[in-house]
């Protein structure tokens, strides 16, 4: 027998596999409010909560002057998210650091301790685009 048909019955296989490896991408986007209005420069992160061996990577996005953002993958910029159970962890970025300051800039909204630590949660689904909106209330 020739070797070419077992070498290109290796290549199908090889490909086949390789493309039902491939992790779908699910796009998440959503708004953030903070007591009811929108909030700019916030970093929403998507950790994934898992103890698979393969957990997904995180996902991040960062919201524009009406509180809207959309999600990408941190390890290649993809849009998007893999399907899973993640944390989500909110967070002020200040939109002008500026290089060796020192100066601590303060956000100008109160973040609950509990978005800060990553307690909020959220079940990315497979399939068509999702809408993951938070709506943040200080309680003092």
């Amino acid at each position: 027998m020739s070797k070419k048909p077992i070498f290109c019955l290796l290549l199908f296989v090889t490909i086949f596999l390789c493309i039902g490896c491939r992790q779908q991408v699910t796009q998440i986007s959503g708004t953030v409010t903070v007591d009811g209005k929108p909030a700019e420069n916030l970093k929403v992160l998507f950790q994934a909560i898992s103890d698979a061996p393969n957990v997904p990577p995180p996902a991040y996005g960062v919201t524009d002057k009406v509180g809207k953002y959309r999600l990408i993958l941190a390890n290649d910029k993809k849009n998007g998210v893999i399907p899973g159970e993640y944390a989500v962890f909110i967070n002020w970025e200040d939109p002008n650091p500026v290089a060796n300051d020192n100066i601590n800039h303060a956000a100008p909204y109160k973040i609950p301790p509990h978005a800060l630590r990553g307690e909020l949660r959220y079940t990315v689904k497979v399939g068509e685009p999702q809408t993951a909106d938070f709506h943040i209330e200080n309680q003092e």
